[in-house]
């Protein structure tokens, strides 16, 4: 029967969509995973780098967060020594 038919191949058709989509949905979440493997890997390097303590994954604490937080007052200590350099040596030759 040709309705029967119709039906089959909708499901058909339905089936291997669900299947493309838990496909898709699995990459993703493996994608995201080695991201996640990767932020945590360089944070760590940062804690070890500067020798700050960043902490573990929590609702109250984000290594991710802290560790930039460690690069960005790293360079911002950067730039007022160099800053500060400057100033030293347009004094003595002026």
């Amino acid at each position: 029967m040709k309705l029967d038919r119709d039906v089959e191949e909708a499901l058909r058709i339905l089936r291997e969509s669900s299947l493309r989509k838990d496909r898709q949905a699995d990459q993703l979440l493996r994608e995201r995973d080695t991201a996640q493997e990767w932020a945590d890997k360089l944070a760590e390097a940062i804690s070890v780098y500067f020798g700050e303590d960043i902490g573990e994954h929590s609702n109250l604490n984000n290594p991710w967060v802290v560790a930039l937080d460690v690069v960005e007052a790293a360079m911002a200590r950067r730039r007022e020594v160099g800053k500060a350099s400057r100033l030293r040596e347009s004094k003595d030759t002026g």
